[in-house]
């Protein structure tokens, strides 16, 4: 039997238990697998968070593009105060249009990067909502040429000229990442055009029914145009892991409404 002093500090002094090593790494294993696991959720989450932007900033770009494109190709041919004025006195022949004054009040060329596009109106301080593909609104009567097309690095672009001293203002971006036409396959053209015209053949009195490309249009078709369909293609700006690069197309008919109507 243990002398009482030796079981009084026994019992002052209990033994101490503790963690083995093999415990302590066990649990160092299950913190990383842990800590491991929520990196991994917090990357998916960036990952979702970045690309949901991305995808939100083209889809803006895509919608200020094409309700510029639309305010101004839908004014087409338009001219203040008809019952005093004229076509051919307001929008007179320019270098962009040196046929007929007043008609036609669209035309079209091409770029390596796509299908381009001017389009006519003239304005002043009685239509003061009317605008050019700036954003700017006439403080005078003005004929007001607005020329969009798609530059070499992607950007759509529009510059407006005035139509009487044929003075053009600098170009302006109004949308980037648009492809540049580099390949068919891979990089078709940044932007489309097609134009509604009448054929004649429709079994019923329509101001369209075709849709032309610029090569099958016709002297005597341009005047004619009653829609405009267009279609706006952008790099896709979150591609997927296996290099490809897909697009984005962005397509919307506008009706020209001098030639269409307010029903159309």
């Amino acid at each position: 039997m243990k002398p009482l002093r030796t079981q009084l500090a026994a019992r002052r002094h209990p033994l101490t238990g503790g963690f083995t090593l093999v415990e302590l790494m066990v649990a160092m294993a299950i913190s990383l697998f842990l800590i491991g696991g929520m990196l991994v959720v917090l990357q998916n989450v960036r990952s979702t968070y970045s690309t949901q932007t991305k995808l939100a900033s083209l889809e803006d770009s895509e919608r200020l593009a094409m309700m510029l494109m639309s305010d101004v190709i839908q004014s087409a041919g338009y001219f203040p105060q008809p019952l005093s004025n004229t076509a051919a006195g307001e929008m007179p022949a320019s270098n962009n249009f040196p046929g007929e004054a007043g008609s036609p009040a669209m035309t079209e060329t091409a770029n390596t990067q796509g299908d381009t596009i001017t389009v006519r109106f003239a304005a002043d301080t009685t239509s003061p909502t009317l605008m050019n593909c700036m954003g700017q609104t006439a403080s005078t009567p003005v004929d007001w040429e607005n020329y969009f097309y798609v530059d070499p690095k992607g950007n759509l672009t529009c510059q407006v000229t005035n139509g009487a001293t044929n003075a053009a203002s600098n170009p302006v971006i109004l949308a980037t990442g648009l492809t540049t036409n580099t390949n068919a396959t891979t990089d078709p053209p940044g932007m489309t055009i097609l134009y509604g015209v009448t054929s004649g053949t429709a079994s019923a009195p329509t101001c369209m029914d075709i849709y032309k490309t610029s090569a099958q249009m016709t002297a005597a078709d341009w005047p004619y145009v009653c829609a405009v369909k267009v279609t706006l293609t952008f790099v896709n700006p979150t591609p997927p892991p296996d290099g490809t690069k897909p697009t984005v197309s962005f397509t919307r008919v506008i009706a020209v409404m001098n030639m269409a109507g307010a029903s159309a």
